[in-house]
């Protein structure tokens, strides 16, 4: 837990499924160690981040207020 207390900025957060795989709209993954593409930044526990080799482009209608 913590969002977007760790990241000290408003970005979209998503789940699993709610965009495709190579969807510019994102830059790192959090996935289990060996299911993800791209370069490990740290692993915990059998859980990596990632960092994708993408540009990442914003996404428009991204709405950060909760709901």
């Amino acid at each position: 837990m913590g969002g977007y207390a760790y990241l000290h900025r408003r970005v979209p957060v998503y789940e699993v499924g709610q965009v495709e795989d190579e969807d510019p709209r994102y830059n790192y993954v959090i996935a289990p160690v060996g299911t993800a593409m791209g370069h490990p930044v740290a692993v915990d526990h059998g859980l990596g981040l990632f960092r994708r080799e993408n540009l990442c482009t914003p996404d428009p209608n991204f709405d950060w207020h909760l709901n």
